[in-house]
């Protein structure tokens, strides 16, 4: 059972001609780093992966995705899926099956990984952005869900045994992250696994200091003292989406801003229904990743 099975890759690969020379850890990466340099290429990208890729104009699902970067789509797309399916492989109990559901599918960026390299899985997908939604379920073979209600995850009928949140936690109010947090701790069979991005209030540092990172983060206008005075509680948080364009992708734009968790808040509050056993890094100077499993 994996989310990412790197035979799998090796064999589609090996399909198209493109081979390692040795099954060990630098053939594995020379690998990847060949198919990326190829996928670059949109005929042979075409050709390796099943899972079309969105156009590039008029679909209105790349507002928070950083789609057409081909880099980012397919190189971290396959680096973050397989950062979650090592912390998941760690702590999961065995099952023959298991049920994962990818929190804030966007274009599809990590969930085609697990859909197309995945094994032994039931995987479902879902998002707030209509638009995203309506083309994954024309595009890619799994079920698609539109959030249409908060803190509701009935539409999936029964327990999942993983739910992954990738840049979602990053985003969400104090309270609006609580109340999600509590909808997908009660989702999870018990042995369920959790597990989701966040940015620490260490990075209000890179906000202040590095300008191209201020202006991706909407923070040009910011009161940096005062956000950073927030942070020592453990959690900072400011809006910075336009209202408009936000409602048109499903976000309530109130709720869905920048958010800035320490790892303390996290050790402390989101515990009550599960063991955190996990806190670490996700991507350097970006995300930091934790790992909730329900009790």
């Amino acid at each position: 059972m994996t989310l990412f099975s790197t035979e799998a890759f090796r064999h589609r690969a090996a399909q198209l001609g493109v081979t390692a020379a040795d099954g060990t850890d630098n053939a594995l990466a020379a690998l990847f780093a060949e198919v990326l340099r190829l996928a670059q290429d949109k005929e042979f990208r075409e050709r390796f992966f099943k899972v079309p890729f969105p156009p590039l104009e008029g679909t209105g699902i790349g507002y928070a995705s950083d789609y057409p970067d081909i880099n980012y789509t397919v190189g971290s797309g396959r680096v973050n899926i397989n950062t979650i399916n090592k912390l998941w492989m760690k702590f999961r109990d065995p099952k023959p099956i298991h049920r994962v559901l990818d929190f804030g599918s966007g274009s599809g960026r990590l969930l085609r990984f697990p859909l197309e390299f995945g094994e032994n899985i039931e995987l479902h997908g879902c998002d707030v952005n209509p638009k995203a939604v309506r083309w994954l379920q024309d595009n890619f073979g799994c079920p698609m869900h539109l959030v249409e209600k908060p803190h509701d995850l009935s539409f999936i009928d029964g327990p999942l045994d993983l739910i992954y949140c990738w840049s979602i936690f990053t985003h969400f109010s104090e309270a609006e992250h609580r109340r999600w947090l509590d909808t997908m701790m009660d989702k999870l069979t018990p042995g369920g696994i959790l597990v989701a991005t966040f940015k620490t209030p260490a990075m209000l540092e890179r906000v202040r200091k590095d300008e191209a990172y201020r202006i991706k983060s909407r923070a040009q206008n910011i009161d940096l003292v005062a956000l950073e005075a927030k942070a020592e509680s453990g959690f900072a948080y400011f809006e910075c989406y336009d209202p408009e364009k936000s409602d048109d992708h499903g976000i309530d734009a109130a709720t869905f801003g920048q958010a800035y968790i320490s790892h303390k808040y996290i050790r402390d509050n989101w515990s009550e229904k599960g063991e955190v056993v996990h806190i670490g890094m996700a991507v350097p100077e970006w995300q930091d990743i934790a790992v909730v499993k329900k009790l």
